[in-house]
């Protein structure tokens, strides 16, 4: 797995410390286009527009300053919605006796407090205790917000989350996860135990709880190959911070076995390769190992799918069709995949008419075959390291 290519000015202000000066593009040269849409499109806009204020700062011509600024007032506008619902989400529960966590954005703050205040968010993620999702569910639809599943009941027996929505000012969508792994080893990871090293903190300006280091390492890692190739630099510059501030503090032994065998091992490995090769981030040498040793036992067949020479887009959704025990539940499942709820088209591709719905249905049939043919592929083919050395 690699980072996002952008323009080598972002990659040298999010990593100073590998050079000894920091070059600047005249304030004519065109570079600055590419440059400003590499920050907007990787989230690191706060980032450019807070070096950019420093003084002795005078290269970045007018125009960059202009639209630095709108961009950044628009993510202050943005955060302060969502900040203020997760504090109410959060009261809430506290009010009802739900045990949550917030997951990563605001939460991640308190572990990197001297990063950006502003940081872009899609959403609000949240942890819970699967006992409690009813509870959760119930809260959310009182403050207005409104289920979006593939299909009744889809979620709650085939994924790790459930998506939220409500119109203020633009859609707000919440997901609460009642694990921190991702298909199809929703079950790999001992959550109870992740919920007893879980502290108490302050998020949203509501105390809470907060994943340990360990936990929040782990989740961190297989959220950004969850999204891969979608991921944007900013994630990375933020594993590699997190990993300078408190590498020294993490308990490396416990966090190999929290993880376990087989390919999640192998994924975390991966990501904490390529920071040690991209961003010399301080990793230990002995827990990669461990790490690449747990990926090396035997797993199931459908593993492959991680591993095979070819990209596919929805790999952990297919990696879940064959984990899933019975052909009737498989069927069902299938079927929730490639034909979901009118919601959920409305929801994710904004459709509105009976056209589009059936030329969305058709493509995504068309998609979805192409995917498993690739995936089906990767099962047969020579697979491919996880990890780079």
């Amino acid at each position: 797995m690699n980072p996002p290519v952008v323009h080598p000015f972002l990659l040298r202000l999010i990593t100073p410390e590998r050079f000894e000066t920091l070059t600047l593009p005249a304030a004519a040269d065109p570079a600055w286009d590419r440059i400003l849409q590499d920050a907007s499109l990787h989230g690191l806009a706060p980032l450019l527009h807070q070096w950019s204020r420093k003084p002795g700062t005078t290269a970045l011509p007018s125009h960059a300053r202009t639209q630095l600024a709108v961009e950044v007032a628009g993510l202050v506008a943005r955060n302060l919605i969502l900040t203020e619902e997760l504090a109410t989400i959060l009261k809430t529960c506290r009010e009802w006796s739900l045990t949550c966590a917030p997951l990563r954005g605001l939460a991640l703050a308190t572990y990197l407090p001297d990063t950006p205040s502003v940081r872009p968010m899609g959403d609000l993620d949240l942890l819970v205790k699967r006992d409690n999702y009813s509870g959760v569910r119930d809260t959310l639809q009182h403050f207005g917000y409104t289920e979006v599943d593939r299909r009744p009941g889809f979620a709650q027996a085939y994924s790790y989350t459930l998506e939220f929505v409500k119109d203020r000012h633009g859609w707000i969508t919440v997901e609460p996860h009642w694990t921190i792994a991702y298909p199809p080893f929703m079950d790999s990871i001992d959550m109870d135990g992740v919920w007893n090293r879980c502290r108490r903190g302050t998020v949203a300006g509501v105390e809470t709880w907060l994943l340990s280091r360990e936990d929040l390492l782990i989740n961190l890692c297989w959220h950004l190959h969850h999204k891969g190739a979608a991921a944007p630099l900013l994630w990375w510059h933020e594993l590699d911070l997190l990993l300078c501030r408190h590498a020294s503090a993490i308990d490396w032994p416990r966090l190999v076995s929290t993880i376990g065998q087989g390919v999640p091992a192998g994924l975390v490995a991966d990501v904490l390769t390529t920071l040690v090769r991209e961003f010399h981030s301080p990793v230990p040498a002995q827990a990669v190992t461990e790490l690449n040793k747990s990926a090396s036992m035997p797993s199931p067949h459908s593993a492959r799918l991680f591993t095979g020479p070819l990209a596919v887009d929805g790999v952990e959704s297919l990696a879940q069709f064959f984990a899933i025990k019975g052909l009737r539940a498989r069927a069902a499942y299938a079927w929730a995949l490639l034909v979901p709820s009118r919601e959920f088209m409305i929801r994710h591709y904004a459709v509105d008419s009976p056209g589009q719905f059936y030329f969305r249905y058709g493509l995504r049939g068309l998609t979805l075959a192409w995917e498993v043919l690739k995936g089906l592929l990767n099962m047969v083919l020579p697979s491919r390291r996880l990890t780079y050395r």
